[in-house]
């Protein structure tokens, strides 16, 4: 994923070699996460994961998309661009823009 965000990490800074760390303290896989997640360093030093859409942090690396891990559905158009799609309400985000909070269910009491 080209678009994978980190926090605090510029486009110039250059990872510090095999096995290395970043200048900010990620591990070089960091710059490899899906779409809509950023890495950042713990005070304890370890790493966690922010997914910028469920705004839920994990410390795990992820493997899915932010959007499509809060419940949204990535979907070709005819045209060949990807959106998003709520599966609940029927709404949409075209991609690479990420969806305000997750897909969800309506309550019973709505």
């Amino acid at each position: 994923y080209d678009l994978a965000v980190l926090g605090g990490r510029g486009e110039d800074e250059d990872f510090a070699g095999e096995g290395g760390s970043t200048a900010d303290g990620l591990p070089p896989e960091a710059a490899n996460l899906p779409h809509g997640w950023e890495a950042h360093v713990a005070e304890s030093g370890h790493i966690y994961y922010n997914n910028l859409v469920s705004t839920q942090t994990q410390w795990e690396m992820p493997s899915q998309d932010a959007a499509v891990s809060a419940g949204w559905r990535l979907f070709q158009a005819e045209s060949g661009e990807w959106f998003y799609h709520n599966p609940y309400d029927g709404s949409g985000v075209w991609w690479p823009e990420l969806p305000k909070g997750p897909a969800e269910p309506s309550s019973v009491d709505a």
